[in-house]
């Protein structure tokens, strides 16, 4: 609890709660079995079992109350599809607030990015792109150069100092900073050639999300695992779903990658499926492989 809150707010935790006290989530449980040994400022500075791998329900969400300070700022991305995109929003003087996109730039992202993940922006988003905040527009004029520690320390007009509207909120999407996958296999099916996907990450096994999958994702599975070609693939949980939920989802392959790991995705664990969406490819045999 004491790193939630350090990573959030600076502060450490007044009380923590179990049992899903504040709800649950829509996108399912990204970690489990977190384990911190005191004195990390970062949740994501502690162990755990790996993005997207639980054995919780929906009874389990955690919860935690942390100490208020008025003196110590904090941020947050807001209304994206995972924890890596939203509005940026920044808590100062006991309210959470938004910026301003006037001269917002990659560098202004970079440092959000940097603040929150410890990764680089992928982009960045003006125009309210993840739609508009409410209250505040806390920070405006921003001027990065990259190397700073939080977005409060680049040059900017005063707190609250602006002349924008909420319709200029600005946003960022951040690198997940995850690429652990190691190994492949398909499961479920009738013969070693067909099955569902399932990948491994930190020796876990997960499904894939049939978004956006064709033929060339289907391609770069069949490569991976057997070196040659897909005869077909099936959407709709056709070989039923993994227990572990989803690891990989929005898989975006050229043509011609010789394994899924090599094709871009949203980030190990991101994403925003449902269980009838796990993915399944038919492999072309050949006996001499």
């Amino acid at each position: 609890a004491n790193a939630v809150c350090q990573q959030v707010f600076g502060t450490d935790a007044v009380s923590y709660s179990c049992c899903s006290a504040y709800g649950s989530s829509s996108n399912g449980f990204f970690m489990d079995e977190v384990d911190c040994t005191g004195g990390e400022t970062s949740l994501f500075d502690c162990s755990f079992d790996g993005w997207g791998v639980h054995n919780c329900f929906s009874f389990e969400y955690v919860g935690v109350a942390c100490n208020p300070s008025s003196s110590v700022p904090a941020i947050r991305l807001v209304n994206g599809s995972n924890v890596y995109e939203g509005r940026i929003e920044v808590y100062y003087a006991g309210e959470w607030g938004t910026v301003c996109d006037d001269d917002f730039t990659g560098v202004d992202a970079q440092v959000v990015c940097q603040q929150l993940f410890g990764t680089d922006a992928v982009a960045y988003a003006i125009g309210a792109y993840f739609g508009q905040g409410s209250g505040r527009i806390w920070m405006d004029d921003l001027a990065c150069v990259s190397d700073e520690a939080t977005l409060w320390d680049c040059s900017r007009s005063d707190w609250g100092d602006h002349n924008c509207v909420h319709l200029e909120d600005a946003g960022v999407q951040c690198d997940s900073g995850d690429s652990s996958g190691t190994g492949i296999r398909l499961v479920e099916g009738s013969d070693v050639y067909e099955g569902r996907v399932e990948v491994e990450y930190f020796s876990f096994w997960g499904g894939v999300c049939d978004d956006w999958f064709y033929s060339d994702e289907a391609n770069a599975v069949c490569q991976q695992v057997f070196g040659t070609d897909a005869v077909s693939y099936s959407c709709c949980s056709a070989y039923g779903s993994s227990s572990n939920g989803f690891f990989m989802d929005e898989v975006d392959c050229t043509g011609g990658e010789t394994s899924l790991f090599d094709c871009s995705f949203d980030g190990w664990g991101v994403h925003n499926c449902f269980s009838f969406e796990y993915v399944g490819v038919a492999c072309n045999p050949s006996s001499s492989v």
